[in-house]
């Protein structure tokens, strides 16, 4: 269970294939999208649901009575509840309906950096399913380290897979002998060899680090820019 369609179509890129390759039967809950038959071309089945990313309390309330139904006729023998909302109406659903062991995938602390009553209605957000899950899996250390020193999360019930990922990483896809990419990508832009490039994947918004971004780029200006050119 995922908020969007694009984050069942990129955050379980090859999953999906992988547990029906290994003889699970998948159902995929998600708000309805233009990319509903491409999920369903990866031979899993799709139910939507009304799943929305911003707070919309009555919206939400409809879609947590819906999820609690659909949970509780299916009656699932394991849920993954991931991204915040679907994280926090499904566990809410699961937890109603007494179906399923339910497992909880922290990809990220939506509740960093706001504060007030957003900030705390979001901390919230973040503890119900973690609190509701049997076992919270957090994408890396710093952010099980981190909910844990927040009071979000219990230590023994918090685990990270490997030195931390969400999906793991296509070989095929940042295969060493790729890099010949980046050089074409150095010389089409006229960027040196041996200069450091910065990166930066994500959404513009400040949530997502674009103030520290800008601020890292002037600091790099300011004391490496002969270097740099």
């Amino acid at each position: 269970m995922a908020t969007i369609g694009k984050s069942i179509q990129i955050l379980y890129a090859g999953r999906l294939e992988h547990f029906l390759a290994n003889g699970f039967e998948i159902t995929v809950v998600c708000a309805p999208s233009e990319l509903d038959e491409a999920i369903r071309a990866r031979g899993v089945r799709l139910v939507t649901f009304p799943l929305t990313r911003a707070i919309t309390p009555w919206t939400d309330i409809g879609a947590l009575v819906q999820i609690y139904r659909f949970l509780r006729d299916e009656k699932f023998d394991l849920i993954e509840v991931s991204t915040p909302k679907a994280a926090l109406l499904g566990s809410i659903a699961a937890w109603l309906s007494r179906c399923g062991q339910v497992v909880h995938m922290l990809r990220g602390l939506a509740y960093e950096g706001k504060t007030g009553v957003l900030g705390f209605t979001l901390r919230a957000a973040t503890w119900v399913p973690c609190r509701l899950a049997d076992i919270t899996l957090a994408v890396s250390n710093s952010v099980r380290d981190q909910i844990i020193a927040d009071g979000l999360a219990e230590p023994e019930r918090t685990r990270v897979l490997g030195a931390g990922t969400g999906n793991g990483v296509d070989l095929l896809r940042f295969a060493p002998e790729k890099r010949a990419a980046g050089s074409a990508m150095r010389e089409k832009y006229h960027i040196a060899p041996n200069a450091v490039v910065f990166g930066f994947v994500g959404r513009k918004t400040r949530d997502k680090g674009l103030e520290e971004l800008a601020k890292a780029f002037k600091m790099c200006m300011k004391n490496f820019h002969r270097r740099c050119c």
